[in-house]
């Protein structure tokens, strides 16, 4: 039985090196990657969360401040958005310097279905999960209506 285990340590097509010297610490490798960050159910609840509290008050105080007062409020909403991209977008394997961006106009909307759309680790995969998959497909048919009744008018729906 000795000879025949060292025929197959000695054969051709067998490494002679053991995987386990090679990477001593292989399960490292094989581990995943965690990425910190807020996950994507968070950040919709946290700014679902962060749009009502400061709409309320805002509107509460448009009688006393005027038309200034929920443009107030809705700067602190998207302060708070932006505070929760940067979270969101370490979450997603990315710089999470790329949240600030949620405080440029338009550069706001792609930070945003980034956020909606992408799992954890998307910056390595580069590919999106069902989830996101379905969420970018409502997106795509809200952005669509919008379009549609802004274009065509009031439909009657």
């Amino acid at each position: 039985m000795n000879n025949k285990h060292k025929e197959q340590s000695d054969s051709p097509w067998r490494s002679p090196i053991e995987s386990s010297e090679l990477a001593p610490n292989a399960d490292m490798e094989t581990s995943e990657k965690k990425y910190g960050g807020i996950k994507r159910g968070v950040f919709v609840v946290n700014s679902f969360a962060a749009w009502f509290f400061t709409s309320i008050p805002g509107l509460l105080a448009r009688p006393a401040m005027g038309f200034g007062g929920p443009a107030l409020f809705m700067g602190v909403t998207v302060l708070f958005m932006a505070l929760f991209a940067r979270e969101r977008m370490k979450n997603m394997g990315r710089d999470p310097r790329l949240g600030w961006l949620m405080l440029v106009p338009v550069v706001n909307i792609w930070i945003l279905a980034m956020c909606l759309l992408c799992q954890e680790g998307h910056a390595d995969t580069r590919k999106l999960d069902l989830s996101g998959k379905i969420v970018g497909i409502l997106l795509i048919a809200l952005i669509v209506f919008v379009v549609a009744k802004t274009v065509y008018g009031m439909l009657y729906i």
